[in-house]
Parts: C-alpha cells; structure tokens; sequence
C-alpha cells in the first residue's frame, strides 16, 4: 500500500497509480470511467493540459481507500518526525544501572525477582 497525500482532486494518472478498489488501472480507462459516469472535474493546472478529477466523484471505494491510505501516510510521517519523537525518561533512582531512554529490560541478578514485561499499545 502506498502512501497518499489527501487532495480535493487528482488527475487520471494519479488515480491509475493508486491502483485503488473500484477503479480501473490505467490512465486511459480511468479517462473513459470518468466520461461515462460523468465525473465532476477541472482543467489540469501546468503542462500538458488534461482533467483532475474531484474525489467526491470517485466511487465510495475508492475514497475509502485514498482516505485511509493518506491517514497511514500520516500516522507514519508522525512517527518518522525526530521532533516529534520524545525518549521515555527512567527514574535513576530505580534503575541506576541503566541510561535514560533505555527500554530495554533490566539484567537479572541472581536472587532479583523480576516482573512479566508488559506488552506495549
């Protein structure tokens, strides 16, 4: 699944490369769709000239699929962020052995009970 950005329009070349459910997979079909079903559009801005066309026009399958696939783009650019990314900070006290960030789990010393990791959410 590739990442998508969420436009209000997107041009027969564009939908073809998604390869989205309920649309056929290439440019030239998608044009025929578009003219059959009637689907609302605009003149492409720059070179080359052709259509953009509005995503409300789109099957419903379709949008589905660019709304989820933009909302996984972004969850994963969120998560690709260094700023945005922040290292738990351990408690020195409880963990003197270990550095700020680590999460990994403590050494276990002989006689040292050591609770069931929890798996993280």
């Amino acid at each position: 699944m590739s990442q998508v950005e969420l436009k209000t329009h997107y041009s027969a070349a564009e939908l073809a490369s998604m390869k989205l459910p309920g649309l056929p997979g290439t440019q030239q079909n998608v044009k025929a769709r578009a003219k059959k079903e009637e689907w609302e559009s605009r003149p492409r801005a720059g070179f080359g000239g052709g259509h953009e066309y509005a995503i409300t026009s789109l099957p419903l399958e379709a949008i589905n699929a660019i709304k989820t696939r933009a909302a996984a783009g972004a969850r994963i650019n969120q998560l690709m962020d260094p700023k945005a990314a922040t290292a738990p900070v351990v408690n020195s006290k409880e963990h003197p052995d270990r550095p700020a960030g680590c999460r990994c789990p403590p050494r276990v010393r002989p006689g040292r009970v050591v609770a069931a990791a929890q798996p993280d959410r």
